[in-house]
């Protein structure tokens, strides 16, 4: 793995998410370039700021999204009323 494929594949998603063989390839870029062992860091710290930033909201919006969930089921599943012929 080089380090553009790197930054593709921190784009893409998490590195704990990666798939065990694309992770093993990660795993051994990152211990062989400080550069992206760096950015790496950096992301991480930077999920870790943003999940901190919005912990208090999570309890809320979770909360309003079950809501929601159940009004929705609440309806009934609509039926499509438009007929294209």
């Amino acid at each position: 793995m080089d380090c553009e494929q790197f930054r593709r594949s921190s784009r893409a998603g998490s590195i704990a998410r990666s798939r065990s063989a694309e992770r093993e390839l990660l795993e051994i870029h990152l211990g062989e370039c400080s550069a992206c062992r760096a950015l790496s860091e950096d992301f991480g710290q930077q999920d870790q700021q943003l999940r901190l930033a919005f912990a208090a909201r999570r309890e809320q919006v979770t909360s309003l999204a079950e809501r929601i969930k159940g009004q929705l089921a609440a309806r009934g599943a609509r039926k499509c009323s438009l007929l294209l012929g």
